[in-house]
């Protein structure tokens, strides 16, 4: 009898030994992928950032950054004058303090040389700064809204992505959702095709 109860237990103890395992293990594959996955990467699911870029369209984004970018620049130029009058206003009142011992002049030289250097170094950064403002600007005005937000958005690497996965496979066969398909997609909403 006692051994019978001992075996029910066992048998109890093993199967829900394995029962919460293999549920954990679920879970956690579930979770991996859940977190791990662009947005609509799932089995049956159409990807999902052509809304996004639509969004992007209507919010006129491009003339958004443009405009924002010339602003910047604008304040990175202003801020250059400013920069080297208070650089230059720090200089002399180091070079006003009178100095007795020749270690305290010793560092005051050295103070004023970091000062220099320091001027030189924050005004090469603001110009630097102003010249990647142009860049990206330059950049910018060659896309128009359309290629604009396909690049913002990595549109092309999602469908890359989308076309090399399983859900793409299983649209094509159940939905015939192929290369066709989504070019006449992206036609009708943006009058681009994606491949």
């Amino acid at each position: 009898m006692l051994s019978l109860k001992k075996e029910k237990i066992h048998f109890i103890k093993k199967y829900l030994f394995w029962g919460l395992s293999a549920s954990l293990g679920i879970l956690v594959f579930y979770l991996y992928l859940n977190f791990h996955l662009p947005k609509g990467i799932w089995i049956g699911i159409a990807p999902k950032f052509l809304p996004e870029i639509q969004i992007c369209l209507k919010k006129n984004e491009r003339r958004r950054l443009l405009e924002n970018t010339e602003i910047w620049i604008e304040r990175l130029k202003k801020k250059i004058p400013v920069k080297i009058q208070m650089y230059n206003e720090t200089i002399e009142n180091l070079r006003r303090i009178t100095l007795l011992s020749p270690k305290d002049k010793i560092n005051m030289n050295l103070a004023i040389k970091q000062k220099e250097a320091l001027k030189d170094l924050e005004i090469d950064f603001l110009i630097k700064a102003i010249k990647f403002n142009r860049k990206k600007i330059n950049q910018t005005q060659k896309l128009d809204e359309i290629d604009f937000c396909f690049k913002k958005y990595n549109v092309q690497w999602k469908m890359d992505f989308y076309r090399n996965n399983l859900t793409y496979k299983f649209r094509k066969i159940f939905f015939n959702e192929d290369k066709n398909f989504w070019n006449n997609e992206f036609k009708k909403k943006f009058s681009r095709t994606i491949f």
